[in-house]
């Protein structure tokens, strides 16, 4: 695989440093062979390339690095699909842990996907599996998953107690 990336140097890539962001831009900064004969998900609209980058390395992480440009492309313009998808709770919640369940699969506990998983539990406010299933994740949801979403859930109840505790405590500091 051919593609610039200003991070990477060595000829060698971990694929799975990926699910954390794509440090190798979108798919015309890429060029590689047809014997790859890989596809890119259709369940996928926000993280494809990712999920295609990932599995592609994952095979081969051997690259070759380009230093200088050779296309251009328009960053954070209405139209492209990053920033139409972004914040959007069905897409990123479905895709990120459709993705992350695809990776473990192949890989050993990552501290890290587990803690960006977490953030994104908390950031849409996923406090149960129902919720997923929702979303379109097919169950069995996996432990890891479940055990996040019910520490989710305490960290909100505890935020809500605490806030509450602020509150009772200064009216009785101003009585």
């Amino acid at each position: 695989m051919i593609f610039w990336c200003r991070y990477c140097k060595d000829g060698c890539i971990y694929p799975f440093s990926l699910f954390f962001g794509n440090f190798i831009g979108c798919p015309s900064a890429t060029i590689y062979r047809r014997k790859i004969n890989k596809l890119f998900d259709t369940k996928l609209k926000y993280t494809v390339d990712l999920d295609f980058y990932i599995r592609v390395l994952n095979e081969n992480p051997n690259f070759i690095f380009c230093p200088e440009p050779l296309v251009c492309v328009t960053e954070d313009a209405p139209h492209q699909v990053t920033r139409e998808c972004a914040g959007i709770k069905n897409i990123e919640v479905f895709e990120w842990i459709y993705l992350y369940n695809k990776i473990s699969q192949d890989q050993n506990f990552n501290y890290d996907r587990l803690h960006f998983i977490f953030e994104l539990l908390k950031k849409h406010n996923i406090t149960t599996s129902e919720e997923l299933v929702e979303l379109g994740i097919e169950p069995p949801i996996s432990k890891s998953i479940n055990g996040l979403i019910l520490l989710n859930k305490i960290v909100s109840e505890m935020r809500v107690f605490i806030g509450r505790t602020k509150n009772f405590i200064k009216r009785r500091k101003y009585k």
